[in-house]
């Protein structure tokens, strides 16, 4: 490439250009006036506001695609297609150190606290991206464990009080599906298989967030049905949930 006319001693960017973009005589050490970055502005400006070749117009996109329709792309072509599209990163690895700084913009981190209402708002917007672009616009329905609707039609059959399960609304105020909600008593029910302790039997980590973040939003209790228990033993388990029922009717 032949070398800027001003003197600089840089290559310019084409053979047919005489000096480096923005190198000129006559322009060189000048400054723009508003106005006149004003107009530059708009002359890059596409017709909805965006720069050019970032979008185009539905009638420019069919002129562009017809006028490539035929045309065989060579193996170089392709190679060069590749590499720009993936920013130069085609076949190239990231460093551990700026994997590291990566990871460490996104607010779910090992290490990183996520508040209460930053939860919420994932749940929810994951929920309505689901609803809307996977499922059509019908609502999400939870999973249900194995023996959760056989042992909670058990206990709502015996104690004669209904109870609303895995409830759509009670999800927009907690961003989680309970297994069951007894609205008289403002109870929320939940069904725990073995998963969901841990070795010494204290609850999950997640259970632990999980049940502070329902208890605060609805201002309820949490009753928790062991799976294993109930199997071992369901006249047992259905006299404890009884006995709960009992002292909330007399507080």
């Amino acid at each position: 490439m032949p070398l800027c006319l001003c003197g600089c001693g840089k290559q310019t960017s084409n053979e047919k250009n005489k000096y480096v973009n923005g190198h000129q005589k006559n322009r060189l050490g000048k400054k723009c006036s508003e106005e006149t970055r004003l107009k530059m502005r708009k002359s890059h400006l596409g017709k909805n506001g965006y720069w050019k070749n970032k979008e185009r117009d539905v009638e420019t996109k069919l002129k562009i695609s017809n006028g490539n329709k035929g045309k065989i792309i060579s193996e170089e072509t392709r190679l060069k297609l590749s590499k720009n599209n993936g920013r130069g990163m085609l076949g190239k690895h990231h460093s551990l150190k700026t994997r590291l700084k990566l990871s460490s913009y996104t607010p779910w981190i090992k290490g990183k606290k996520v508040t209460p209402e930053a939860r919420l708002k994932i749940s929810l917007a994951t929920i309505k991206y689901i609803e809307n672009h996977k499922l059509s616009g019908k609502f999400v329905v939870p999973n249900q464990g194995k023996n959760e609707k056989n042992i909670l039609d058990q206990i709502q059959n015996t104690s004669d009080i209904k109870f609303i399960r895995n409830d759509r609304d009670i999800f927009l105020k907690t961003g989680k599906f309970i297994d069951a909600y007894n609205q008289k008593y403002n109870l929320a029910i939940e069904v725990l298989e073995p998963h969901h302790f841990k070795v010494n039997g204290e609850l999950s980590d997640n259970d632990q967030e999980r049940e502070l973040m329902i208890s605060s939003r609805l201002g309820c209790m949490i009753y928790y049905i062991p799976e294993q228990e109930f199997l071992k033993n369901s006249e047992k388990e259905i006299q404890r949930y009884k006995n709960c029922i009992e002292v909330l009717s007399k507080c």
